[in-house]
C-alpha cells in the first residue's frame, strides 16, 4: 500500500506512519496536544478504503520534540487486516483425559467450543486421522459429540476401543485441537471373589481378613461391604464400629477374637465400578487359635504408595497383628526432619488409618507408621504422591502485528512438584510446528506473512501421559509505510 499526499496545513511537516488494520485507528503521540482528526481518500484508493490523518491544531511553543502520530488505513471486513468481528475457535467444554466404559453401556465424548464465524467440530486421533462412522460402533452426531456405542465382545476394535482421540474445532480463523483423551473400552468378564485371613487369629487379638479379587479386574472392582452370616452386614467407616472394622482398602478387622467369633462366617461384598455388577464371595470362617502371652507386632498391610489429587481426601492404612493390640503413632516427613502427626482440622488418626481431607501440594512426602507393645515395636512407610491438575497458558492470548513483523509466544505450565518431565509442542491450526520439543516455552516468529496469521498451540504432555493445551491467536495488521504532510 503506497500513500502520497500533500496537504495545506499551517504546521510544519512530520512523518506518519500508516497500518492496514480493521476497524481500530490507533494514535500515538510522545507528546499529547489537541488534534483534529479527519479522513481522506486518496486517488488510488478503492471505495471502501480511506485514511485517518491526525493534524495537531497548535504546535506547543513551536518546537518538535518527538511527537509522531499514526495512522491506519480502514480495509473493509472481507480484507485480510484485523477484524473485530472474526474470534478463533476456543473450547469451552473439553472433552476428559480419561473414559472408561463397559462394552454394554457405551460412552459419549461431549465438545464444545465458541468463535466467529460459526465452528465445525470433528474428532482425530491422537496422531492426526479424521474419525468417521463405524456403523454399529462408532458415531460423530452433528453437535459434535463422538458416541462410542455398546458392542458385543466379538466386535471389540482395538483402534476404536482403546484409542486416543482429539476434539477437533475449526472456523475460517484457524483451527485447535483438544488434549487427548486416552478411550478405554471394558468387555464385561465374570469373575469370582474370595475371603482369605491374613496372619492367623489368636484369641485376644485381631483378625485381618482380605476379599482377594483376580488380577485382571482388581483395578476395577472394590469391596463395598462385609457380611457376618447371616445378616449382618459392615460397611466401610473411617471411624470404626468397635468390634468390627473394614477399612478403605477392603480388608476388615475383627478386633478382641473370642471363640464365639469362629462360629459365624464371612462373605465380603464386591461391585464392578463400570457394570455395577454386584459379586459375593463364599462363606469364610475364622479359626481361632488359644494364645497366651504377648505377640509382638507384625506389619501385615500397608497403603505402599498412594497417589490423590489436590484437595481430595485419602486415607492411609497400616495393619499389624499383636497381642496385646498395638499402639499406633504416625510420624510425617514431609520437610527435612520427621514430624508426629496430631489429630487436627485435615487430619484424623484411627489407630491403624491416618485420615487426611482436603489435601495439599505441601502434604506430599513419606509417612511412617508405627506400631508397638510391650513384646516390641514394627514400622513401615507410606509415600504420598499429591497430584494436581496439569494447567497450561499461552500468552499473549491474542496478538496483532503487522506484515513483516515479529511475533512472540509463551506457554506457561504449571504442575505439581512430584511430577515428571514435561514437553512442549507447539501446532498452528491444528499440524505441528518443527523444532518445538521439551524446551520449546517461546515461539518466535519473524518476518510475519499473510499465512502466518491464525491458531497457535501450546500442547504439553506429562511423562504420566495426561495432556492439556492452550490457544492463542495471531492477528494480521498490514505493511508499514510512511507518508509525510508537508507545509505548503
Amino acid at each position: 500500500m503506497e500513500i502520497h499526499s500533500s496537504i495545506v496545513h499551517p504546521v510544519l511537516a512530520w512523518t506518519c506512519d500508516v497500518v492496514q488494520s480493521a476497524n481500530a485507528i490507533a494514535i500515538d503521540a510522545h507528546k499529547r496536544t489537541e488534534k483534529n482528526y479527519f479522513t481522506r481518500r486518496f486517488p488510488h484508493q478503492s471505495r471502501e478504503t480511506s485514511t485517518l490523518i491526525a493534524i495537531p491544531a497548535r504546535y506547543t511553543r513551536g518546537k518538535r520534540t518527538g511527537i509522531e502520530c499514526a495512522a491506519a488505513a480502514v480495509t473493509s471486513a472481507g480484507g485480510h487486516g484485523f477484524d473485530a468481528h472474526l474470534r478463533g475457535p476456543s473450547f469451552v467444554m473439553e472433552p476428559p483425559s480419561r473414559v472408561e466404559f463397559s462394552n454394554s453401556s457405551g460412552a459419549w465424548l461431549d465438545c464444545t467450543a465458541t468463535g466467529s464465524p460459526p465452528l465445525n467440530i470433528d474428532w482425530s486421533t491422537a496422531d492426526g486421522h479424521p474419525v468417521n462412522d463405524v456403523p454399529g460402533v462408532r458415531r460423530v452426531l452433528r453437535n459434535g459429540t463422538l458416541v462410542l456405542l455398546p458392542f458385543p465382545a466379538a466386535a471389540f476394535r482395538q483402534d476404536v476401543h482403546s484409542a486416543a482421540y482429539r476434539c477437533v474445532a475449526s472456523n475460517s480463523v484457524g483451527r485447535v485441537l483438544s488434549r487427548d483423551v486416552q478411550v478405554r473400552a471394558v468387555v464385561a468378564q465374570a469373575y469370582k471373589v474370595d475371603v482369605e485371613v491374613i496372619g492367623g487369629a489368636s484369641r485376644g487379638c485381631t483378625a485381618v481378613l482380605r476379599c482377594v479379587v483376580p488380577s485382571f479386574v482388581k483395578d476395577l472392582v472394590r469391596v463395598v461391604s462385609w457380611l457376618q452370616e447371616p445378616s449382618f452386614y459392615i460397611y466401610p467407616s473411617l471411624q470404626g464400629d468397635g468390634k468390627f472394622h473394614l477399612l478403605p482398602t477392603g480388608e476388615l478387622l475383627v478386633h478382641s477374637l473370642e471363640f464365639s467369633d469362629q462360629i459365624h462366617g464371612y462373605r465380603c461384598r464386591t461391585m464392578h465400578r463400570l457394570t455395577r455388577q454386584v459379586v459375593v464371595s463364599s462363606v469364610a470362617n475364622v479359626r481361632i487359635a488359644d494364645h497366651r502371652g504377648v505377640m509382638p507386632p507384625v506389619i501385615l498391610e500397608n497403603s505402599g504408595v498412594v497417589h490423590v489429587a489436590q484437595d481430595e481426601s485419602t486415607s492411609l492404612v497400616c495393619v499389624a497383628q499383636a497381642c496385646p493390640t498395638p499402639e499406633y503413632r504416625w510420624y510425617a516427613q514431609t520437610g527435612s526432619e520427621p514430624m508426629l502427626v496430631l489429630s487436627g482440622p485435615r487430619t484424623r488418626l484411627l489407630g491403624s488409618v491416618l485420615a487426611l481431607e482436603a489435601v495439599t501440594l505441601e502434604d506430599n512426602g513419606i509417612y511412617r507408621c508405627s506400631a508397638s507393645n510391650p513384646g516390641g515395636e514394627a514400622s513401615a512407610e507410606i509415600r504420598l504422591i499429591v497430584t494436581a491438575p496439569l494447567h497450561v497458558e499461552v500468552t499473549p492470548p491474542l496478538l496483532s502485528v503487522h506484515l513483516g513483523g515479529n511475533a512472540e509466544f509463551r506457554c506457561e505450565v504449571s504442575t505439581h512438584p512430584q511430577a515428571g518431565p514435561h514437553f512442549i509442542t507447539w501446532y498452528k491450526d491444528g499440524r505441528q510446528l518443527p523444532g518445538t520439543g521439551r524446551q520449546s516455552e517461546l515461539l518466535r516468529l519473524n518476518g510475519i506473512n499473510r499465512e502466518d496469521r491464525g491458531m497457535y498451540q501450546c500442547i504439553v504432555r506429562r511423562s504420566e501421559g495426561d495432556t492439556a493445551q492452550a490457544s492463542a491467536e495471531l492477528q494480521l495488521g498490514g505493511k508499514i509505510v510512511k507518508f509525510a504532510i508537508v507545509k505548503e
